[in-house]
Protein backbone atom coordinates (compact mmCIF):
# COMPACT_ATOMS: atom_id res chain seq x y z
CA UNK A 1 0.00 0.00 0.00
CA UNK A 2 1.37 3.58 -0.50
CA UNK A 3 2.83 4.90 2.00
CA UNK A 4 1.61 8.45 1.65
CA UNK A 5 -2.29 9.01 1.18
CA UNK A 6 -3.86 12.51 0.09
CA UNK A 7 -5.05 14.26 3.69
CA UNK A 8 -8.22 12.66 5.59
CA UNK A 9 -7.92 9.45 3.43
CA UNK A 10 -7.66 6.02 6.08
CA UNK A 11 -7.74 2.58 4.80
CA UNK A 12 -9.90 1.22 7.95
CA UNK A 13 -10.04 -3.16 6.33
CA UNK A 14 -8.09 -4.62 3.10
CA UNK A 15 -9.82 -7.48 1.29
CA UNK A 16 -7.64 -9.38 -1.94
CA UNK A 17 -10.03 -11.31 -3.67
CA UNK A 18 -8.01 -13.76 -6.11
CA UNK A 19 -5.20 -11.72 -5.65
CA UNK A 20 -2.46 -12.60 -8.10
CA UNK A 21 0.58 -10.85 -7.20
CA UNK A 22 2.16 -8.53 -4.51
CA UNK A 23 3.32 -5.74 -6.89
CA UNK A 24 6.47 -4.88 -5.66
CA UNK A 25 6.85 -6.69 -2.60
CA UNK A 26 4.75 -3.91 -1.22
CA UNK A 27 2.12 -5.62 2.41
CA UNK A 28 -0.12 -4.56 3.76
CA UNK A 29 1.13 -4.14 7.25
CA UNK A 30 -1.26 -1.87 9.47
CA UNK A 31 -4.54 -2.82 7.98
CA UNK A 32 -6.64 -5.55 9.17
CA UNK A 33 -5.90 -7.99 5.87
CA UNK A 34 -7.89 -10.73 4.62
CA UNK A 35 -6.83 -12.57 1.15
CA UNK A 36 -8.91 -15.52 -0.56
CA UNK A 37 -8.88 -17.61 -3.45
CA UNK A 38 -9.83 -21.08 -4.57
CA UNK A 39 -8.00 -24.40 -3.78
CA UNK A 40 -8.03 -25.08 -7.62
CA UNK A 41 -7.22 -21.42 -8.60
CA UNK A 42 -5.43 -22.23 -11.72
CA UNK A 43 -3.45 -19.18 -11.28
CA UNK A 44 -3.18 -18.34 -7.33
CA UNK A 45 -1.53 -20.63 -4.84
CA UNK A 46 -1.63 -18.41 -2.02
CA UNK A 47 1.84 -16.35 -1.72
CA UNK A 48 -0.19 -13.04 -1.57
CA UNK A 49 -1.21 -14.23 1.81
CA UNK A 50 2.49 -15.88 2.79
CA UNK A 51 4.07 -12.82 0.94
CA UNK A 52 2.29 -10.34 3.71
CA UNK A 53 1.98 -12.81 6.98
CA UNK A 54 5.26 -11.74 8.09
CA UNK A 55 4.88 -7.70 7.53
CA UNK A 56 1.58 -7.47 9.10
CA UNK A 57 1.19 -6.05 12.37
CA UNK A 58 -2.60 -6.35 12.53
CA UNK A 59 -5.43 -9.30 12.01
CA UNK A 60 -4.37 -10.98 8.69
CA UNK A 61 -7.03 -14.02 7.30
CA UNK A 62 -7.08 -16.33 4.62
CA UNK A 63 -9.47 -18.19 2.87
CA UNK A 64 -9.03 -20.43 0.55
CA UNK A 65 -12.57 -22.38 -0.56
CA UNK A 66 -12.09 -26.34 -1.55
CA UNK A 67 -12.86 -26.74 -5.42
CA UNK A 68 -13.27 -22.95 -6.09
CA UNK A 69 -11.22 -21.08 -8.95
CA UNK A 70 -9.94 -17.67 -9.98
CA UNK A 71 -12.89 -17.27 -12.72
CA UNK A 72 -15.84 -18.20 -10.23
CA UNK A 73 -15.84 -15.09 -8.40
CA UNK A 74 -17.76 -12.39 -10.52
CA UNK A 75 -20.30 -12.91 -13.36
CA UNK A 76 -18.43 -11.50 -16.48
CA UNK A 77 -15.46 -14.31 -16.13
CA UNK A 78 -18.21 -17.16 -15.09
CA UNK A 79 -19.33 -19.35 -17.80
CA UNK A 80 -22.85 -18.73 -17.42
CA UNK A 81 -22.28 -15.18 -18.37
CA UNK A 82 -21.89 -15.60 -22.13
CA UNK A 83 -19.06 -13.19 -22.21
CA UNK A 84 -16.51 -14.03 -24.56
CA UNK A 85 -13.18 -16.01 -23.09
CA UNK A 86 -15.31 -16.41 -19.81
CA UNK A 87 -14.46 -20.00 -18.44
CA UNK A 88 -13.82 -22.43 -15.56
CA UNK A 89 -10.25 -21.77 -14.96
CA UNK A 90 -9.89 -25.09 -12.66
CA UNK A 91 -8.06 -27.98 -14.18
CA UNK A 92 -10.31 -30.70 -14.42
CA UNK A 93 -9.53 -33.52 -11.83
CA UNK A 94 -9.91 -37.57 -13.00
CA UNK A 95 -14.01 -38.11 -11.96
CA UNK A 96 -16.63 -35.84 -13.49
CA UNK A 97 -17.43 -33.17 -11.16
CA UNK A 98 -14.07 -32.67 -9.77
CA UNK A 99 -10.62 -30.11 -9.90
CA UNK A 100 -7.13 -30.79 -9.19
CA UNK A 101 -6.46 -28.75 -6.34
CA UNK A 102 -3.29 -26.97 -6.87
CA UNK A 103 0.42 -28.37 -6.79
CA UNK A 104 2.24 -28.16 -3.62
CA UNK A 105 5.05 -30.17 -4.61
CA UNK A 106 5.61 -33.30 -3.34
CA UNK A 107 4.75 -32.94 -0.15
CA UNK A 108 1.56 -32.00 -1.03
CA UNK A 109 0.42 -33.71 -4.26
CA UNK A 110 -2.61 -32.62 -6.31
CA UNK A 111 -5.83 -34.36 -5.44
CA UNK A 112 -9.37 -34.36 -7.09
CA UNK A 113 -11.75 -31.90 -5.00
CA UNK A 114 -15.21 -31.41 -5.64
CA UNK A 115 -15.93 -28.81 -8.05
CA UNK A 116 -17.57 -25.33 -6.06
CA UNK A 117 -20.38 -24.29 -8.15
CA UNK A 118 -20.78 -20.85 -9.44
CA UNK A 119 -23.41 -19.53 -7.25
CA UNK A 120 -21.54 -21.53 -4.16
CA UNK A 121 -18.06 -19.82 -4.56
CA UNK A 122 -19.59 -16.43 -5.03
CA UNK A 123 -22.36 -17.16 -1.48
CA UNK A 124 -18.74 -18.27 0.58
CA UNK A 125 -17.11 -15.60 -0.69
CA UNK A 126 -20.14 -12.65 0.16
CA UNK A 127 -20.33 -14.59 3.42
CA UNK A 128 -16.25 -13.83 4.19
CA UNK A 129 -16.09 -10.20 2.92
CA UNK A 130 -19.57 -9.43 4.42
CA UNK A 131 -18.56 -10.64 7.39
CA UNK A 132 -14.96 -9.21 7.14
CA UNK A 133 -16.05 -5.37 6.36
CA UNK A 134 -18.90 -5.58 9.06
CA UNK A 135 -16.32 -6.14 12.03
CA UNK A 136 -13.54 -3.54 10.65
CA UNK A 137 -15.99 -0.90 9.44
CA UNK A 138 -18.79 -1.46 11.82
CA UNK A 139 -16.84 -3.06 14.90
CA UNK A 140 -19.12 -5.71 15.15
CA UNK A 141 -16.91 -8.05 17.44
CA UNK A 142 -19.71 -10.63 16.66
CA UNK A 143 -18.77 -11.51 13.83
CA UNK A 144 -14.83 -12.48 14.71
CA UNK A 145 -15.76 -16.36 15.11
CA UNK A 146 -17.00 -16.43 11.66
CA UNK A 147 -13.91 -14.98 10.42
CA UNK A 148 -11.77 -17.34 12.33
CA UNK A 149 -13.79 -20.58 11.21
CA UNK A 150 -14.77 -21.09 14.95
CA UNK A 151 -18.53 -20.66 13.45
CA UNK A 152 -19.44 -21.66 10.19
CA UNK A 153 -21.89 -19.69 8.13
CA UNK A 154 -24.95 -20.95 7.63
CA UNK A 155 -25.91 -23.17 4.82
CA UNK A 156 -21.82 -23.95 4.59
CA UNK A 157 -20.55 -27.82 5.11
CA UNK A 158 -17.91 -27.84 7.83
CA UNK A 159 -14.62 -28.01 6.20
CA UNK A 160 -15.33 -26.04 2.95
CA UNK A 161 -12.78 -23.39 3.51
CA UNK A 162 -9.66 -23.73 4.96
CA UNK A 163 -8.84 -20.50 6.87
CA UNK A 164 -6.31 -19.31 8.79
CA UNK A 165 -6.08 -16.42 11.45
CA UNK A 166 -2.93 -14.61 12.35
CA UNK A 167 -3.93 -11.39 15.13
CA UNK A 168 -0.95 -9.69 14.01
CA UNK A 169 1.84 -8.82 16.12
Amino acid sequence: MPTHWPAGIGIKAAFALAPTSNWDNEPVTKTPFAVMWGTCDAVNTGSYFEDNRDANRAPLYKYAPSGGNHDYYNRQWSPSSGQVAAHDDAQPGTRPGTCASQYYGQNHPQVDQPRLGEHDQRLVTEHRVTAFFERFLQSRAGRQPYLTGERPFHGERAGATDSAYDSGS
